[in-house]
C-alpha cells in the first residue's frame, strides 16, 4: 500500500496465484487508474472466488483518496481477476479501460474491457 507508482504513497496491491503444487507466484500488480499521492491504495483488500475455475473479484480500498474533490473521503475499486487472463479494472462510478462502470453488478457480471 505504500508504493509510489502514481505519486508518493499512492499505493498498490499484488495478486498471487497458488499452483496445484502449493507454490505461489505474483501474477498482477493492481493500482488505481486515477490514483494520486497519499491515496494509500491497497490498505484494505477483500477477495472472493467467483467460479470453479478460480476467477475472483477483488475489492481494494484507497482510504485517503479524494473522489470528486472530497479530501480523504476514500474510494473502493473492483477488479475482475479471471483465472486465465490478466485482470481488468472496473472502478465503480469512473471510466475504466474506456468503459464506464455504473454499479458493482456490472463489474461482477463481466469485466470492463
Amino acid at each position: 500500500h505504500m508504493d509510489d507508482d502514481r505519486g508518493s504513497d499512492s499505493g498498490s496491491a499484488y495478486v498471487f496465484r497458488v499452483a496445484s503444487d502449493g507454490t505461489a507466484a505474483q501474477t498482477t500488480k493492481l493500482t488505481a487508474f486515477n490514483g494520486a499521492a497519499i491515496d494509500v491504495f491497497g490498505m484494505s483488500v477483500g477477495v472472493t472466488i467467483t467460479d470453479s475455475q478460480g476467477s475472483a473479484l477483488a475489492l481494494v480500498g484507497a482510504h485517503k483518496a479524494d473522489p470528486g474533490g472530497n479530501s480523504a473521503a476514500g474510494s473502493a475499486y473492483a477488479f475482475m481477476l479471471p483465472a486465465d487472463v490478466p485482470c481488468h479494472e472496473c472502478d465503480v462510478g469512473f471510466r475504466s479501460n474506456g468503459i464506464e462502470c455504473v454499479n458493482i453488478d456490472e463489474c461482477a457480471g463481466t469485466p470492463c474491457h
